[in-house]
């Protein structure tokens, strides 16, 4: 169980996090207290006390593959002795990127366990394509801008024409975040 969780740490939060967010539904719907309330009221319900769930559990399993990690990586029968290393089986990957081609290829003196080697081949990439990383400082604009903007125009101008402005401002942020999460080397698609 331990190699299952130490391997698919993400399948092992969604399937710790789903079944529970769907009892908390339950217990919303059929409990006295809670059952004439309205379905949206029954779902912020669920979704705060879900917010709590799902937090624990990433912080759990993570914390539990970490350790894995730390003490020598996933369990595995050797001559009859329990061992710990990582020789899993084919087909096991440890992370959701490692089939990712250009993360092995790795300087020759590199060491190749390294998670340096890692993040200098990673490194290496942005000074390939030039960038200086100033472009993901741009949602911390992004952020202050839109209550100000609500704050500051709110009688000036019309709520219809408040509303357009915002809902633009909206899109031209979704826009950037679809432009760096596209152009990042990791998330581009394979056919």
């Amino acid at each position: 169980m331990g190699n299952a969780i130490y391997t698919h740490p993400f399948k092992t939060i969604i399937g710790i996090a789903a079944p529970l967010y769907c009892g908390i539904f339950f217990r919303e719907s059929t409990h006295p207290s809670t059952a004439s309330m309205p379905l949206s009221q029954r779902l912020i319900h669920t979704r705060v006390y879900g917010q709590m769930i799902a937090v624990l559990t990433t912080v759990s399993v993570m914390a539990f593959a970490k350790g894995m990690e730390a003490e020598g990586g996933a369990y595995r029968v050797e001559n009859g002795q329990l061992v710990r290393g990582e020789a899993l089986p084919a087909g096991a990957l440890r992370n959701w990127y490692s089939n990712d081609e250009r993360i092995h290829q790795r300087r020759p003196d590199a060491d190749a366990s390294s998670p340096r080697a890692d993040a200098e081949v990673v490194e290496s990439e942005y000074e390939a394509a030039g960038r200086d990383g100033y472009d993901l400082l741009v949602p911390l604009l992004y952020a202050p801008l839109l209550p100000l903007l609500r704050i500051g125009l709110r009688a000036r101008l019309p709520p219809e024409r408040l509303t357009q402005l915002t809902l633009g401002v909206i899109g031209v942020a979704l826009s950037h975040a679809g432009y760096i999460m596209f152009s990042d080397s990791s998330v581009g698609f394979r056919r």
